[in-house]
């Protein structure tokens, strides 16, 4: 994009900047329910080695019990994660498809 003076002068399709900036603000979007996993991991992870530390030896293979939150679990919520960000993405340039986008000038 170019600014001239008194004027929005840009040198882009207006079809493709707006799927782009689409497309930025869905990746923020799910970069922050990443985030978000992330944190619910290391506070999963906390909880239960706070349990385990004060159960008496002989409970502690219930906490390992407990812990569903695996690494394995982990990755699964992270694909689907990325996967509805990249169906949301492909869905809204489908719906682009019907318009004929102009930039006010």
């Amino acid at each position: 994009m170019e600014k001239t003076q008194n004027s929005l002068n840009y040198s882009v399709d207006p079809e493709e900047l707006l799927r782009f900036q689409i497309r930025r603000n869905v990746t923020v979007l799910f970069k922050g329910f990443l985030v978000l996993l992330e944190d619910l991991g290391l506070e999963h992870d906390q909880a239960l080695q706070l349990l385990y530390d004060k159960l008496p030896q002989e409970y502690k293979v219930y906490v390992e019990l407990a812990d569903y939150l695996t690494e394995d679990k982990g990755e699964h919520l992270r694909r689907k994660v990325l996967g509805a960000g990249n169906d949301c993405c492909r869905q809204i340039d489908d719906i682009l498809k019907a318009f004929t986008i102009t930039l006010k000038q």
